[in-house]
């Protein structure tokens, strides 16, 4: 059950006052920043702390400040980058002395922070050098967006404030639009619940030196993990917005979490742990009045985006935040991070007797089959079908999407066919439509990354799942877990079983897919841990996979057949 102590303390904008008026009052305090403008907001020389007074991380030019060490380290949280492009990226910090107080032990005074970016890790040649002022209304976070930088190469970063420097951070820009032998790895990952293992796959990740890292929601979980717990953080659920921030904080200090933030440029999208299981828009999967719900929502996006290296037209608005997005690697891959909760129509024909969704049959609840339901959201449905479709010119099209896409239902001893509507199951209209779009207009070589269930599949997605081998638009790569708990081995068996179009599937070990991509094909490699319920598990890769361009699907490289 949520704590039921009121989030409406919560600093943030009232839930009945989300509308036009309100963003354009935050897009004039940002300098447009709400509307998607991604420049720095221009700071007066003559008095800086008035021109960024409740602004997360505005950024000037400016010179380093001395270390004189007067006050605990701040950055206890580490480094991050994130949404690289050809001259720049979102580079990341918190101060926090003090991660488990609500404002991280600081005041609510500004602070300067200075950024400095080299070419070299020793920043014997720093490139550039800017000056940041946090303030407590968004938990001095910063977010610098950086530019001015030179495409396709690496560059380390680091930050000083209060007589300290942070960790140092390696980042890279996206290589030019004209570039045309460009490489790219990247790792996907999901669903890591801190108290039910170490973050471990992390380190294995970073050994695997990525380019970039794609997470693809429940960052962190709100509840506790019970008995199964290795590890413990204390307190209640969180449900306000000191809450929250404590709870990020108290994620980020993990090592290994750290190591791969600092790492390498991050895109990320989220789940539904990272406010609450298995909310749906504006309603609360516990059934708690809508009012209350959007009051925690506000706080949980608030602090994800205080935590997060991402761009400032991402500022959330309320209990509204937009994270969906198109992004590019060079003439390589475009990718499209989707948000498959903010705009959700509720879940239908719940079990009454929990208030949560559990499997059913679709022959008991009518209103399954409406072909106007959405997962997407109308908007960004309109959004994501209309820019599918361009750039021929553009060799992969990836999809970043929280939860299985391929279709899941099962039959156990009554023989009678089961889906879970909290998935792609409960808006198989839209999916239906979705895979349309891939086939009618030959988008170019379409991957699906998912998470959210906690198990790796390998699926050739078709536009009916029926007859996989002969309608085939897109490959889907599904990444286990980083530690949250596996299904049962039954279910995953009868997945498979039942549905051709399932290649691969692996329950039994927590992990991430690792991917390498050139003009010809796409490479997937399922990389299992040997254990989280201890320090130091070793990488094993479960099965390989290749998707040539062209051709829809995978195929196996390594790995048990089928």
């Amino acid at each position: 059950m949520p704590d039921e102590r009121p989030p409406h303390r919560i600093p943030a904008t009232p839930v009945d006052d989300t509308g036009r008026r309100q963003a354009l009052r935050v897009a004039v305090a940002l300098g447009g920043a709400a509307l998607g403008a991604t420049r720095a907001a221009p700071v007066p020389a003559a008095d800086p702390r008035a021109a960024t007074a409740g602004l997360p991380g505005t950024s000037s030019q400016g010179r380093p400040g001395t270390l004189a060490r007067d006050h605990p380290d701040p950055f206890t949280l580490g480094v991050a980058s994130g949404y690289p492009h050809e001259q720049g990226m979102v580079l990341w910090t918190r101060l926090a002395p003090v991660p488990d107080a609500p404002l991280g032990g600081m005041s609510e005074d500004p602070v300067e922070v200075t950024v400095e970016i080299a070419h070299d890790e020793k920043f014997t040649n720093i490139v550039q050098r800017r000056t940041a002022w946090t303030t407590a209304e968004w938990a001095h976070s910063v977010h610098a967006e950086v530019a001015g930088l030179e495409p396709g190469r690496w560059y380390w970063y680091r930050f000083l404030a209060r007589g300290h420097r942070s960790p140092t951070g390696r980042t890279r820009t996206t290589p030019p639009g004209d570039a045309t032998d460009t490489r790219l790895r990247f790792g996907a990952v999901c669903c890591q619940h801190y108290e039910l293992g170490y973050f471990s796959a992390y380190r294995a990740l970073v050994d695997d030196a990525p380019d970039l890292i794609v997470h693809l929601g429940d960052y962190l979980y709100e509840g506790h993990g019970g008995a199964d717990a290795v590890r413990r953080l204390d307190g209640p659920p969180p449900v306000t917005l000191d809450d929250y921030r404590v709870h990020h904080a108290r994620y980020k200090r993990d090592p290994d979490l750290q190591r791969a933030h600092a790492a390498c440029p991050w895109l990320l999208t989220w789940d539904d742990h990272e406010v609450e299981n298995d909310y749906a828009a504006d309603r609360s999967g516990a059934q708690w009045p809508r009012q209350w719900f959007l009051a925690r929502r506000a706080a949980a996006y608030r602090a994800y985006y205080e935590h997060m290296p991402l761009p400032r037209w991402m500022l959330p608005v309320g209990p509204e935040m937009r994270i969906h997005t198109e992004w590019w690697f060079g003439r390589l891959a475009r990718f499209f991070m989707l948000d498959t909760r903010q705009y959700r129509d509720d879940e239908v024909c719940p079990d009454k007797r929990s208030g949560f969704l559990r499997g059913l049959d679709p022959g008991d609840c009518p209103p399954l089959h409406d072909p106007a339901r959405t997962m997407l959201g109308w908007q960004q449905r309109r959004w994501l079908f209309g820019r599918l479709p361009g750039n021929p010119e553009i060799p992969w099209t990836i999809l970043g999407n929280q939860t299985l896409m391929q279709p899941a239902s099962v039959r156990f001893d009554d023989d009678r066919p089961l889906v879970f509507t909290d998935g792609w199951d409960g808006y198989f209209g839209e999916r239906d439509a979705l895979l349309a779009i891939l086939g009618d207009t030959r988008v170019a070589n379409t991957v699906v990354l998912s998470g959210d269930v906690h198990a790796f599949y390998a699926n050739a997605l078709a536009r009916d799942d029926a007859r996989p081998h002969e309608r085939v638009v897109a490959t889907e790569f599904v990444c286990g877990a980083v530690t949250a708990p596996a299904p049962s081995a039954r279910f995953v068996a009868r997945v498979q079983a039942e549905h051709p179009a399932v290649r691969f599937t692996h329950a039994d070990k927590r992990g991430y897919v690792r991917f390498d991509v050139d003009a010809r094909e796409l490479r997937a490699s399922m990389i299992g841990m040997s254990s989280v319920r201890e320090p130091g598990g070793r990488a094993l890769e479960l099965a390989s996979f290749r998707v040539a361009a062209g051709r829809a699907g995978p195929e196996r490289l390594s790995g048990p057949a089928r």
